[in-house]
């Protein structure tokens, strides 16, 4: 993505990143809750992802930096 494989001090600073990222807000974990255990997976993908949209938007920065950096984490 960033045309290089990462050194390893680039490659630790984007663990981290991701690590700190990791996390669900609250308000998805309720609504993965809510939805039945029965489920179809990909369904409850879809909706997780689409609730993660409405609590966390994407920057409007979609320069090349602002691109890279939402795909990092």
């Amino acid at each position: 993505m960033h045309g290089t494989l990462p050194g390893l001090a680039e490659l630790k600073r984007l663990q981290e990143k991701a690590q700190g990222t990791a996390r669900l807000p609250a308000a998805v974990k309720d609504a993965l809750r809510a939805i039945p255990a029965a489920a179809h997976p990909m369904d409850v993908m879809r909706t997780g992802v689409s609730v993660l949209g409405c609590v966390l938007p994407e920057k409007d920065d979609h320069s090349t930096a602002g691109a890279r950096d939402i795909a990092d984490g």
